[in-house]
């Protein structure tokens, strides 16, 4: 079953506000079909559009035309969204940061304490977020994105600028709860390994109007961890085979 259908989409952007005019093209006539509980990694060249193909999933961004259909009403409650930073308020504490987020059903069906517990933050429920390390901000990051059990969650280089061992440990986890949850999950990153360890399917893309140039089926067994052997093998497979994919250029 098809969760997200992407159609014939297309996307301008203007250089500028003062001469809104002159536009570069971000899409033209993109078509992408993800299916209900895929992982899929989104890889491409920085610049050719792919937070903004997040954005517009989301209904962040409204500007464009063409279709994308999804089948499930993408409102807070269905939808969990990880930005490149953790957007925490800094003047609510971790547990208040959670319930900001959360909707009636989710605090009525869990207990806010059960939810704390869950992801290890019991002991950081009265914290502010000046008062965590990076690794922990991105933590409950990582709660408020499945509070309320969404359908789809987007992943938008959530574990950038940490330690890699913490990084690697958030991801770990992250892919843990996401299959316990059965969701469905699109990452946008520009690490390959990464992708690798998500993903059930790889799309590659060219620079903009970015174009799929490529999609990669990924097999192997889970769990992974990105420094597993067949991780690497995999990636290597991939970069033998098309050395240039990650500029995007097939």
């Amino acid at each position: 079953m098809i969760e997200i259908d992407i159609i014939n989409l297309s996307k301008n952007y203007a250089y500028s506000k003062k001469d809104e005019n002159k536009t570069f093209e971000v899409y033209n006539d993109f078509n992408l079909s993800i299916n209900k509980h895929e992982f899929v990694s989104i890889v491409g060249p920085s610049g050719c559009g792919k937070s903004t193909l997040l954005q517009m999933i989301a209904g962040l961004e409204k500007s464009y035309t063409g279709k994308i259909n999804c089948s499930t009403n993408l409102d807070n409650k269905n939808l969990g969204y990880m930005f490149q930073t953790p957007r925490l308020m800094p003047w609510l504490t971790v547990l208040d940061n959670l319930l900001i987020c959360a909707s009636e059903e989710s605090i009525s069906k869990k207990s806010p304490q059960k939810f704390l517990e869950k992801f290890k933050l019991t002991d950081f429920s009265n914290v502010y977020p000046n008062r965590l390390s990076g690794g922990m901000r991105r933590k409950v990051s990582i709660a408020r994105t499945f509070i309320n059990n969404p359908d789809l969650i987007l992943l938008d280089e959530p574990f950038t600028s940490i330690d890699q061992p913490v990084a690697n440990a958030l991801r770990e986890d992250f892919i843990l709860n996401a299959k316990e949850s059965k969701v469905t999950l699109i990452l946008v990153t520009h690490d390959l390994k990464e992708a690798i360890m998500f993903a059930d399917r790889i799309v590659f893309l060219s620079p903009r109007p970015a174009k799929i140039i490529y999609e990669h089926q990924i097999t192997l067994p889970r769990p992974r961890k990105l420094e597993d052997t067949h991780v690497f093998d995999e990636y290597k497979k991939i970069m033998s085979k098309f050395p240039n994919i990650l500029e995007g250029k097939f």
